[in-house]
């Protein structure tokens, strides 16, 4: 064989060698890809498969939940669901409650605290609030002498409730009828206070007006003076208490009532005196 035979030959063995290498590198190129889209059909069959017994636990978990609450109720005895029902009365007594809250008109007075430290000393705590709001509590000290029988000797009672008038000459027959004028007495307190600091409350920050309270020290004469526009003369509204008990007042006054309407105002003067002779101050207006 001469060298040219020869140097043909060669080239012709390295071409097929080249040629079965490329082949190979295509081959195992598409194995690798033909092994990723089997694994990955894989996953995503496995993702399906959890997600269906995940499904499937959370029906059991509720069966048996259901399961439980029907073994329950049927296990009751008479007394147990005449507690269950009793429940069930509370329930609807709260609803009613927050519907009472939603309108802003709750009013609540805790019933008194005694505390008897020796034989012959009562000691009594009043708390009171009004609208979620809680007071200072109030605190009175009753001594029993061997002489003059019970009567006052130490308390934290505000100047507005008149302990002369309204402590009896038998405290210990007429307790429980002084304490509840007591607290009539603090209630329509706060209540006055604070119907008379949420109008004026409301009315700035609602209506953008400028309002001006004034008021003497028991709240049972209150003055408010609202200025709605610049050029205009404010209406003035007082309103007369003659119990300090109350809460609404007993007698209205109004001055400079507009002419025009006014977005906060009832439709005329009247209206206004008819809500405030009847319902609280902060329902009063719009």
């Amino acid at each position: 064989m001469d060298a040219t035979a020869s140097i043909s030959m060669f080239g012709s063995i390295r071409r097929l060698q080249e040629k079965e290498k490329r082949g190979n590198v295509s081959t195992s190129i598409q194995s690798q890809q033909d092994r990723k889209m089997v694994l990955t059909s894989e996953i995503s069959r496995m993702k399906k498969k959890l997600l269906k017994i995940n499904n499937q636990k959370s029906k059991l978990q509720r069966h048996i939940r259901k399961k439980k609450l029907e073994t329950s109720a049927a296990s009751l005895t008479g007394s147990n669901k005449e507690v269950l029902e009793r429940l069930d009365r509370d329930s609807l007594l709260n609803v009613q409650l927050r519907k009472l809250e939603n309108i802003q008109y709750v009013q609540r007075m805790i019933g008194p605290t005694f505390r008897q430290p020796s034989p012959n000393k009562l000691c009594v705590c009043l708390d009171t609030s009004y609208k979620g709001r809680y007071f200072a509590p109030i605190y009175i000290d009753f001594t029993e002498a061997s002489d003059s029988g019970w009567r006052i000797t130490n308390h934290t009672l505000p100047l507005y409730v008149p302990i002369a008038k309204l402590a009896p000459d038998n405290l210990v027959e007429q307790k429980d009828v002084f304490l509840q004028e007591v607290q009539r007495h603090i209630f329509g307190y706060h209540v006055r206070n604070s119907e008379s600091e949420l109008i004026k409350e409301e009315l700035e920050q609602v209506y953008g007006v400028a309002v001006a309270l004034h008021h003497s020290a028991s709240y049972d004469h209150i003055e408010l003076e609202i200025q709605y526009k610049a050029d205009t003369k404010p209406v003035r509204i007082a309103l007369f208490y003659n119990d300090l008990s109350l809460h609404i007042p007993t007698s209205v006054k109004v001055k400079g009532f507009p002419t025009v309407p006014v977005e906060f105002l009832p439709s005329n003067v009247e209206k206004l005196k008819d809500n405030l002779l009847q319902i609280p101050l902060s329902e009063c207006f719009a």
